[in-house]
Order: structure tokens, then sequence, then C-alpha cells
């Protein structure tokens, strides 16, 4: 799989829906597949990794309206059939970009995967479908994901929160989640961190019990020192104001994609700011 191109972010086109399994299907193909041969696996080295083949890149500007993105871990597309028969893919489609920039911002389900300066390719993990993973022999690998380091990871960090992500206590919503989404409406706010910003994770330190904010950056196209001005002039002074001086201001801090670990993305709580337009053109409010 992997020396064909194949890996997680890579897409068919909208015709592999007809080969996806209900449930009674992936019964008999797991059941079947367990009587057969040995478990088996694509050896794989990291030191060859380099030589792995990029798939093609995909253009949002092409005619398809429907594509299904893989959401398979790597760890799994080079397993045997014997051991892993299917993959899994997420149904995305096409919109313009400022809707997508609108509606996705830090949204559970729904994730951005390309843009050009007019159109996005959006994600949705609700739609999800399961298809044999001989199906793929006969399409040749293309990736809608950029070719970059912070893009591929911000993807991977979707798929595992849409299958595990800690509910938001009700005072953490209530010191820190509400009143970010309220300057979700400013201007300032807006043209100074939340247009940067990809999602925010907040952690309880265990000694102290105060909260700990994560700002993860959503783009490489920022002004890394003034958003790190704001966050620290602006952004953590009010939220401390707000919880009633919960927040650690030391340990809270910008970071970005590539150093962001799968433990702390389980060990922090995912704020909810997504059902708030972000849209331009209201006016500021001042507390």
């Amino acid at each position: 799989m992997l020396l064909d191109g194949w890996e997680q972010g890579c897409w068919l086109t909208d015709s592999v829906s007809q080969y996806s399994l209900d449930a009674a299907s992936q019964h008999a193909l797991f059941d079947a597949v367990a009587e057969n041969a040995p478990l088996h696996r694509e050896q794989y080295w990291e030191e060859q990794h380099a030589n792995i083949p990029e798939a093609l890149p995909c253009d949002p500007s092409q005619p398809e309206e429907v594509i299904w993105i893989i959401v398979t871990q790597r760890c799994d597309l080079i397993k045997g059939l014997s051991q892993e028969p299917t993959v899994q893919l997420v149904r995305a489609t096409r919109w313009l970009r400022r809707e997508a920039e609108d509606r996705t911002y830090n949204s559970s389900y729904l994730h951005i995967m390309r843009v050009d300066d007019i159109y996005a390719w959006v994600a949705d993990f609700r739609r999800l479908i399961v298809v044999p993973k001989t199906v793929l022999r006969s399409h040749q690998a293309r990736q809608c994901l950029a070719h970059n380091v912070d893009v591929r990871r911000r993807f991977s960090f979707a798929c595992a929160q849409r299958t595990w992500r800690r509910p938001v206590p009700t005072n953490i919503q209530q010191r820190l989640q509400k009143p970010l989404a309220s300057k979700r409406k400013t201007k300032s706010w807006r043209n100074n961190f939340f247009r940067y910003i990809s999602e925010i994770l907040v952690g309880v330190d265990e000694e102290t019990g105060k909260l700990i904010v994560h700002a993860i950056l959503g783009t490489d196209q920022v002004d890394e020192l003034q958003l790190m001005r704001f966050f620290d002039d602006t952004v953590l002074p009010y939220l401390s104001e707000k919880s009633g001086d919960c927040v650690d201001t030391d340990k809270s801090e910008v970071l970005p994609a590539e150093q962001v670990l799968m433990s702390l993305v389980f060990n922090t709580y995912k704020l909810d700011l997504d059902y708030l337009s972000s849209g331009e053109g209201e006016e500021e409010s001042h507390f």
C-alpha cells in the first residue's frame, strides 16, 4: 500500500461508495479472513520512509463535487488482508472557502482538507463508509492533504478526536469556553488570534488545579512574534480575569501542530467554539 502511495488523506471519487460494506458484510468478511493464512504485514522501516512515493496531489478546482478521504491509519494500511481487510473513508465536499473557514472552526466533525483562493474541500467525519482494501488496487493514489507535516498531523488529530473527546466540564465552560466564544465576535481577536488558531485545548495542572490553555496553530502563514504577544498581553489576562485567576499563565502557550503529542490531546479538553459565527462586520465589544 505504502509503495503505491496510499496514505491517510488519499482520496477516491464518489464511485467508490458503491463498494461500501454494511455491518453484516463486514462481519462476514472478518470471519472469512480470520480463517486464512497467518498474519502478515508489509515490511516497513523508518529509514525507508523517504523512499515512499508521494501520492498525486488533489486539485480543489477539479470537477468532482464529492470525494472520499481515507482515514485509516498507516499502521493498519500496511497490515495484510488476513489482519485488516478494510479501509475507512469519510465524505468530503467542495465549499466556498469563506463559508468553509467560518463553519469548520474548531468543529468536532468538519475538517478543511485543502484550499485554494476560492474553494475548499471539507471532510465530514459523520459520513463514513468501509470498503474492502482490495478496491484501492484498481485506483491510483491521490493525496488531498498538502505535503506539509503540520497539515498531515492536524488531520490525524482530527481523526483521533472524532472518536476520543472528553466532555468539557461545566466550570471550564463557564470560565473559559463562554468568554472565548464571546470574543470571537470581536474584530481584534479574530484578526490577531482566532484566524491563526485551529483549536484550543485546556488541561488541568494536577498539583495546583489551575487551568492550562494550549492554543494550537492552524497555519504557518503567521507572524508568530505578534501572535505570541497578543496571546500573552491580551488573551491570558482576559481569561485569568474571567476565570477568577484559575489560569496558569506561565504554563499556557501557543503550540505549532508538530509539537502536539497525542498524550496532550487525550489529557485535555477541546473547547467547543464552532457554534458561533466568525463573519465580518460585527461591532467590537468591550469588557
